[in-house]
């Protein structure tokens, strides 16, 4: 069996409302149809907040209700491409780093760190404050905030895998994985890259995917097939469920992405995680401080 399962804590009413309201004002500008929706919002936490319920799944629905009440098909529109612009300019640097890298593994592991620290590219969270700006000093700072460290044993499990798939989360975050992704790749195995297939949060889907130039380093890009946070297999496309099949091993980007895995069985499955933690509920999930870089390997047996 699965070992963890991630339900919500306390705290994730308040961040999953918290999120909401401010979702809510890049959304409209009308005031009645700001309270309409927080009513909504207020009426569907209580209804479905319970020890069983899972915070990604709630704030699926959440955003889902934000879309209808307000019309705006992609609050996050702007941020989502501030982040694109930003992370784009630092891509360059990141590339130096790698490319100065002769040995494979410090690089691939450079590459996952830079993917782990992308991962803070987030906004509205209740216990997540990270400016764009600090993206650089997160960098540097990548080896000491590690608190979970299975990158070798990733690397190991990605240089035996014939086939991966990378489930991405963020915009921005996105450009950096793209440089993951040609490490990957030149340990051998396939790999195929799942972006979110409407716009949910600030995460990526097929747009940012092509700016970002995964199309030019996966073998294959896809959409996971629905707008949910973090991966819903009830919700996903026969496609993904395929690519999901055939690999030996799965990149989970993200807290949304881990949220909702740990909540899937999927038997003889490796899942490499790579996050940072950004609120208590998954922190203490982990084990580790908020605002730490996990990179988890967890096998089904």
């Amino acid at each position: 069996m699965w070992e963890i399962h991630l339900k919500v804590k306390r705290i994730c009413a308040v961040c999953i409302l918290h999120r909401g309201i401010r979702e809510l004002e890049l959304a409209t500008s009308e005031d009645t149809v700001k309270m309409r929706t927080t009513k909504k919002l207020l009426e569907f936490l209580s209804d479905n907040f319970s020890e069983d319920a899972v915070s990604a799944i709630l704030g699926t629905t959440r955003d889902r209700i934000i879309r209808d009440e307000t019309g705006c098909p992609d609050p996050y529109k702007e941020k989502k491409a501030l982040s694109n612009d930003y992370a784009s300019k630092l891509l360059p640097k990141i590339r130096r780093t790698l490319e100065k890298e002769q040995n494979e593994y410090k690089r691939f592991r450079k590459a996952c760190l830079a993917a782990i620290v992308a991962n803070a590219i987030e906004f509205d969270m209740l216990e997540h404050d990270q400016k764009l700006e600090n993206f650089p000093t997160l960098l540097t700072r990548a080896e000491e905030e590690l608190e979970i460290d299975n990158i070798e044993e990733i690397y190991h499990r990605a240089r035996k895998s014939k086939k991966i798939l990378f489930l991405a989360d963020n915009a921005g975050e996105i450009f950096v994985d793209a440089l993951l992704v040609e490490q990957i790749k030149k340990l051998g195995p396939s790999i195929v890259v799942a972006v979110k297939s409407g716009p949910v949060l600030n995460d990526a889907i097929m747009g940012d995917a092509v700016l970002a130039g995964i199309p030019k380093v996966a073998d294959d890009v896809i959409t996971t097939g629905t707008d949910s946070v973090g991966l819903v297999l009830s919700e996903s496309s026969e496609e993904l469920k395929r690519h999901l099949g055939e690999s030996d091993l799965i990149v989970s980007k993200g807290m949304g992405n881990y949220e909702t895995i740990t909540e899937e069985r999927i038997d003889g499955k490796c899942i490499a995680y790579l996050l940072r933690a950004k609120c208590s509920s998954v922190a203490e999930d982990l084990g580790v401080k908020n605002g730490s870089n996990v990179a988890k390997l967890h096998c089904w047996k």
